[in-house]
């Protein structure tokens, strides 16, 4: 990095761990995402101080740590309300909603509404997509499945549009969850399927672990053990590789 700008530097830090969480290294990701911070007030760079509140609470999120997931988001907010940075509140309060998806649905709805007039403002049609995959995730917790399914129907479609690959792949695995909600496991399995062999594609850690259980749990749905049985294998490998431990003990559990 030497010899270049110091919002060069900035935009380097970020997505060096933006790389890094989507490859599963969330432990590195956050060590990136705190140098980019620290980096970032020394030079009073605000776009680098909100990005590292954001993405290191999506790194913690997928890490399963909500809680401090939340208190990124909420820093990330604060900090787009006080410096006028309207694409990244689009994102903090987006990423509110998803956490709160389950827990309290209509305050996730208010959260996406606003969020939602924010992105189509700035004309972020990648935002918007992920909107639509929120909403989805919100259809399925107020039981509203036939919404659910077209909501992630029409995400994979988009995000094939935009090129948006892990989106896509985060896409199919929830359509695949939705329709075997709909105790519709065999149609499920071609779409795990097609989410599994996109993350293998490009180094998608996160959404393959994703489509290798659901996979796996559709294919038991079906009567297909043996199947089930090779995809808890790989998601246990994948597991202990990443550094999982719990997670590869639940897949082996999962397994037997």
């Amino acid at each position: 990095l030497e010899g270049l700008s110091s919002h060069a530097v900035t935009r380097a830090y970020n997505a060096l761990g933006m790389s890094l969480s989507r490859k599963g290294d969330q432990e590195q990701a956050l060590d990136w995402f705190e140098k980019l911070r620290s980096h970032s007030w020394s030079a009073g760079d605000n776009w680098g101080i909100g990005q590292s509140y954001i993405n290191a609470g999506v790194t913690l999120f997928r890490s399963g740590d909500n809680a401090e997931a939340t208190n990124r988001y909420e820093k990330a907010e604060k900090h787009a309300r006080e410096h006028g940075d309207d694409q990244l509140l689009s994102r903090a309060l987006h990423n509110l909603a998803s956490l709160k998806a389950e827990t309290d649905p209509e305050r996730a709805l208010d959260l996406l509404g606003e969020s939602q007039d924010l992105k189509e403002k700035i004309g972020d049609a990648p935002g918007l997509l992920a909107s639509k995959m929120t909403q989805g995730i919100i259809a399925v917790n107020t039981g509203n499945l036939n919404a659910a399914e077209d909501y992630f129907r029409e995400t994979v479609e988009k995000a094939d549009d935009l090129d948006r690959r892990y989106m896509k792949a985060l896409a199919l695995s929830n359509l695949g969850s939705t329709l075997v909600d709909k105790d519709r496991p065999s149609d499920a399995i071609s779409n795990y399927s097609d989410a599994r062999a996109l993350s293998e594609e490009e180094d998608l850690r996160y959404p393959l672990r994703l489509a290798l259980k659901g996979e796996a749990l559709a294919r038991i749905e079906t009567g297909d053990y043996e199947q089930a049985d090779s995809l808890f294998s790989k998601l246990a490998e994948l597991e202990e590789e990443a550094g999982h431990d719990q997670e590869a003990a639940i897949a082996l559990h999962d397994q037997g």
